[in-house]
């Protein structure tokens, strides 16, 4: 048996899939041929016909995983219980020109272009497979579609919409009113309501700061902080101070920073009388007899002897500097009669 490297195996395989694919297309030009000698006048046959520009590309897959859920959902609280093994969901934007004729078929072509492809690789029953549309509203257009097809629109709970007469569970999300039912200021980004909160607004305006759309991924702690600043930045003061405590809104100020803007009055605003002595000028405290200073509480004796005797500590040094420079004049006086 021999044995074929990756790329020779590859190319190996490739070239048996094109072999296959140009022995297909031999048999398709003679049936063209045959179709169109057999047709009626007015009909007209057309061969390898081109149905898409693009690939087809589905906007989401969501696959449901076997385990049990760790944490609930934190949006569109009621459509995750509705969804099946695996979802296909379109999503259109809140402009107005978003949803078009020929989206709704072209969701339901995904769902069956999936169905097809897993055909070959598990059993996937038609009932596990779930088709979700999510649009800011229900327009004209999406109603004329539905009822084009022969379908019909039905409500469920406020914000969402069952589809039926589709091969496969077919739903529809309307985020104007499923924001407004679960309060979500984030699910109102892409909705036609307006959004207040500036912690969502920056959020979409660092997925759309680029002009062109980033892929989800997993922010490093680096990006997380370095967005959580831009976010903070862009906060009022009032949002950036809520939930505080006081001294933690004062924390790394200066005592001068913190009574900066404040009066006289403001200043000493909540303090006791014994309090408002501790804090008085050293002057005045040092005229205060010490018949009047027993009176105060002890705390407040203590701290008025530590700060007089802090000054006498701070003022020894002067003094000890002006004793001798003036003992140092007096000798050159002296000496100089």
């Amino acid at each position: 048996m021999t044995y074929l490297g990756r790329s020779r195996r590859t190319r190996a395989n490739r070239k048996h899939r094109s072999t296959q694919k140009r022995h297909r297309d031999l048999w398709h030009a003679p049936f063209a041929s045959f179709l169109a000698e057999i047709a009626p006048s007015n009909f007209e046959v057309m061969a390898e016909v081109w149905l898409s520009i693009a690939p087809p590309r589905a906007d989401f897959i969501i696959l449901r995983r076997r385990a049990k859920a760790r944490c609930a959902a934190k949006a569109f609280w009621r459509l995750w219980r509705w969804l099946g093994k695996v979802t296909v969901l379109e999503y259109k934007s809140p402009l107005k020109s978003s949803f078009r004729r020929g989206d709704l078929l072209r969701l339901v072509s995904y769902g069956a272009i999936y169905d097809a492809r897993q055909r070959k690789k598990d059993e996937l029953r038609c009932d596990e497979l779930t088709l979700v549309l999510v649009v800011a509203s229900i327009t004209p257009t999406l109603r004329a579609e539905v009822k084009r097809m022969g379908w019909t629109l039905e409500s469920l709970e406020r914000g969402y919409a069952r589809i039926t007469g589709v091969m496969y569970p077919c739903y529809v999300a309307v985020v104007n009113d499923v924001c407004q039912e679960e309060r979500s200021e984030m699910l109102r980004l892409f909705s036609h309501l307006p959004v207040t909160d500036e912690r969502a607004k920056a959020w979409l305006s660092y997925w759309m700061k680029d002009g062109k759309m980033k892929q989800p991924r997993r922010f490093t702690r680096a990006e997380a902080d370095e967005f959580m600043r831009q976010l903070i930045g862009r906060l009022p003061a009032k949002d950036r101070l809520r939930g505080l405590a006081p001294e933690e809104r004062l924390a790394g100020l200066a005592p001068e920073e913190r009574l900066a803007g404040l009066a006289p009055e403001e200043r000493l605003a909540g303090l006791a009388p014994e309090e408002l002595v501790a804090n008085l000028p050293l002057e005045v405290l040092r005229g205060l007899s010490d018949s009047y200073l027993r009176t105060l509480p002890i705390a407040v004796q203590r701290k008025v002897k530590r700060r007089l005797r802090a000054a006498e500590v701070a003022t020894k040094p002067r003094r000890a500097a002006a004793k001798k420079t003036g003992t140092a004049r007096t000798a050159r006086s002296k000496s100089a009669v």
